[in-house]
């Protein structure tokens, strides 16, 4: 059976990230069409907890992109139902509607991009790149088992990826990705044996622009230690 040749596998969007400073009065998001064909793409807002609403509206929720061209995506907010003292998350996703192709036996693909939406409020007290310094990591063994355990104090979310355990970007993985919330705690499980002594990790923090910020901590028993960037390699 073959597939649909078609505009959706030429849609991009201009960032992995969007950033929604409340200062204004909405963020946006340039959806490309770098394609031979006219693409009809769908939007819309999802809240990071499936059983609520967003409070956001998008515009336009359905619009139909020109071969070679763009479609810039507004995201307002609503006004309420955010809290005002940390950053919030949601997703935009944003799928391509195949168009109807001629002949039988031709399989579709509806092609679907989510990226995350952060949205902070204004005056909000904190600086979002010092976010990943401030987490405090530590190794713990207790009745939920043994874990290494970090907890973010700061008013921002932090995205790590590439989380490993040693001191180089090759060692073992304790996880592929995790985010951890404003004032949030998660434990990675591990096995007892490893929750005596010390352990290494390093792990990659991902920016407001999808950048890969690089860190490196090293625990020790119950103690509270903090991570440290780790300069970029020389080109």
């Amino acid at each position: 059976m073959p597939l649909a040749s078609g505009a959706h596998a030429a849609i991009v969007l201009q960032a992995t990230r969007v950033i929604f400073d409340a200062s204004n009065k909405e963020a946006t998001m340039v959806v490309r069409n770098d394609g031979q064909e006219e693409a009809l793409i769908q939007s819309w807002m999802a809240s990071a907890n499936e059983d609520e609403d967003p409070p956001f509206a998008l515009v336009p929720p359905l619009a139909r992109i020109p071969q070679q061209s763009a479609q810039v995506l507004r995201i307002l907010f609503e006004g309420s139902g955010l809290p005002e003292d940390r950053e919030s998350v949601a997703w935009l996703h944003v799928q391509d509607i195949p168009r109807n192709p001629s002949g039988d036996n031709v399989l579709q693909l509806a092609i679907r991009h989510a990226v995350k939406v952060f949205y902070r409020p204004k005056g909000l007290k904190g600086n979002v790149a010092d976010a990943p310094r401030e987490m405090t990591w530590r190794l713990v063994n207790d009745a939920k088992g043994a874990a290494i355990e970090v907890s973010n104090p700061s008013n921002y979310h932090v995205s790590m990826v590439a989380i490993r355990i040693g001191d180089t970007d090759t060692g073992p993985a304790l996880a592929d990705g995790q985010m951890i919330g404003p004032h949030a705690t998660h434990r990675f499980p591990i096995d007892a044996a490893q929750a005596i002594g010390s352990i290494k990790l390093r792990f990659v923090s991902i920016n407001d622009y999808g950048g890969d910020d690089a860190f490196q901590v090293t625990l020790q028993g119950n103690a509270a230690a903090h991570a440290a960037a780790i300069a970029p390699k020389a080109p």
